[in-house]
């Protein structure tokens, strides 16, 4: 991992732990006939296997990294590359 991926990586975490606005669990999370499926795990548990097989099937991705949750139970996207990789 590169300075910056790891730069970012403490930034995503840092705006996750201290969100007022909105809840963040470690998830992989795709859209799939207007609901969403949340993948919870901790890293290195398949998240993103999951997640780009959902693609393949047709699925919208929403994240690999982070399900976001706002307070009326809606989860939005994180926008990051799939794997996370900048």
């Amino acid at each position: 991992m590169d300075l910056y991926e790891e730069f970012e990586r403490d930034v995503d975490s840092f705006i996750a732990a201290t969100s007022t606005a909105a809840l963040f669990i470690h998830a992989g999370v795709v859209g799939w006939n207007g609901k969403a499926i949340v993948i919870p795990g901790r890293s290195f548990t398949g998240k993103t296997t999951l997640v780009a097989e959902f693609l393949r099937a047709g699925a919208t991705y929403y994240s690999d990294e982070f399900a976001v949750f706002d307070r009326n139970g809606y989860v939005h996207p994180f926008s990051r590359p799939l794997g996370g990789s900048p």
